[in-house]
């Protein structure tokens, strides 16, 4: 009864502390995430912030483009409905053209504006005089625009360019006669170089590889990672989800690898889109950094808790130890006498409540004071603890009581137990107590025996409890007079 209050007390402890660290680890799960969540946050907006800057400058660039290219057009025309200039003539109108357009200065910085025929052919530039003939009929622009047989402006993506070599984007817009067909296009040619590195001195940190895409993913330029570009699950993503302007979080391709954080904004007017990302490795990064502090002192609350939960088990089982102590016998460990005067009645209480009938059986080991006075107490003590663990071992059923009662005498209690029951248990005592062989001095091998009293209640009609006891002792005592190693019932 004891040990499963002091049982019931520890399971108690455990499961608070248990409960004590779920909730520390639950909140310290918590915490990180919503420092992780922040530090995303922040990280997607800058990211974000960065693309519509670039996406600012790039559109106010391209349509400054857009407007001397129309200038362009004009100064050509003249009036007319025909363009019929010498190829001299041509590189003077653009010269003129350039020299009037005021509206930026960007396109003396990075521009060079360049006359196609319809065969791919340039006729004229504004970076110099013409050194050899170079055909355009192969990139992406002039076949666009050549296609499409009317006047449109098209961005085109980065190449090398023919005439000296340098990396370089266009910006074409296509002539047509007044019937309508293809003659020729003008094209600004703009230094990729120069234009990027001026475009990434305005952004801040935030990104690790930015660019200008058409709406069919095909890029145009990247600033940041030059080799690879914005990933095409990057672009695809933010195809698939059709929310330009809106930052979004990719899962990682591998088991531990960093997500992707992807922003875009729309370059309607030109159809293109300008797309930036960056891993999550800066976000776990700032995460780990600000979270360290807050999980040492997590793992110093576990610590704690769990110093405090050893320290009340230790003291529960100190007390449970001491109790054992109060109510077992230290030489047999059964149940002593001060444990018997407490249960019996309950189990009297139980067996008359339920008008079954309950038997003691009263034990006691024959000449065991001679057995002392010849052989010593220690082997007297290993008597009592054969015996006591011989009739333990006999015990079939949990609720049956056995203790010792006070020097070599015992008490077996068996409730829903007859006579007849209580005879079976006193025979087979008696045949497990006498085949033990007990070792005593020098080795030489003894043999003890009991006897035994048993006295019945047979439907709880005895009100006192130790009507019962003294009835099996008397009935001891008679197993004694009549030859010892027996039993007698009352």
């Amino acid at each position: 009864m004891y040990s499963s209050q002091y049982q019931h007390i520890k399971f108690k402890i455990k499961l608070g502390f248990c409960f004590a660290i779920f909730v520390i680890l639950s909140a310290t799960a918590y915490q990180i995430y919503t420092i992780w969540r922040d530090n995303l946050r922040v990280e997607s907006l800058e990211i974000s912030h960065n693309v519509r800057i670039a996406n600012i400058l790039v559109e106010d660039a391209l349509i400054d483009g857009s407007k001397l290219l129309d200038i362009a057009k004009l100064d050509l025309r003249a009036g007319k409905t025909q363009i019929k200039l010498t190829n001299q003539e041509i590189g003077q109108s653009l010269g003129k053209t350039v020299e009037k357009f005021q509206v930026s200065s960007w396109f003396n910085v990075y521009g060079n504006l360049l006359f196609v025929d319809a065969d791919g052919n340039i006729l004229a530039n504004t970076d110099g005089p013409l050194k050899r003939k170079i055909n355009v009929a192969d990139r992406y622009y002039f076949q666009a625009l050549k296609e499409r047989g009317k006047e449109e402006i098209v961005i085109s993506p980065e190449v090398t360019a023919k005439s000296n070599g340098r990396k370089v984007f266009h910006l074409a817009s296509s002539i047509v006669n007044d019937k309508g067909e293809f003659i020729g296009l003008l094209v600004i040619q703009v230094n990729s170089k120069k234009f990027k590195d001026d475009l990434v001195t305005t952004l801040t940190d935030g990104y690790e590889t930015m660019g200008l895409y058409l709406a069919n993913g095909k890029p145009i330029f990247s600033l940041g990672d030059q080799d690879h570009g914005v990933s095409e699950a990057s672009i695809a993503g933010i195809k698939s989800r059709d929310i330009p302007g809106r930052t979004i979080l990719l899962p990682s391709n591998e088991a531990f690898g960093f997500g992707q954080i992807v922003a875009s904004s729309e370059n309607s007017k030109f159809g293109a889109y300008m797309i930036g990302e960056a891993t999550t490795r800066k976000v776990w990064t700032q995460t780990f950094s600000s979270g360290l502090k807050f999980l040492l002192l997590v793992f110093f609350s576990c610590l704690l808790v769990g110093y405090f939960a050893y320290q009340l088990l230790k003291s529960i089982a100190k007390i449970e130890a001491e109790n054992h102590l109060a109510i077992h016998d230290a030489l047999t460990h059964l149940p002593n006498r001060r444990y018997f005067d407490e249960m019996f009645p309950k189990i009297q209480g139980d067996c008359r409540r339920s008008r079954k009938p309950l038997s003691a059986l009263f034990i006691d080991i024959d000449k065991f004071k001679d057995f002392n006075d010849l052989h010593g107490h220690e082997c007297g003590d290993k008597v009592l603890r054969v015996v006591a663990n011989s009739i333990l071992r006999i015990r079939k059923r949990p609720l049956d009581f056995f203790c010792r009662y006070g020097g070599e005498e015992f008490i077996f209690v068996l409730p829903d137990t007859d006579q007849q029951g209580a005879m079976h248990y006193a025979q087979e005592i008696l045949e497990t107590v006498s085949a033990q062989e007990i070792e005593v001095n020098d080795g030489v091998m003894v043999h003890v025996t009991v006897s035994i009293g048993i006295a019945t209640d047979p439907d709880g009609s005895q009100n006192l409890s130790d009507d019962l006891i003294k009835k099996a002792d008397s009935a001891m005592y008679k197993a004694k007079q009549s030859g010892r190693n027996r039993y007698e019932c009352f």
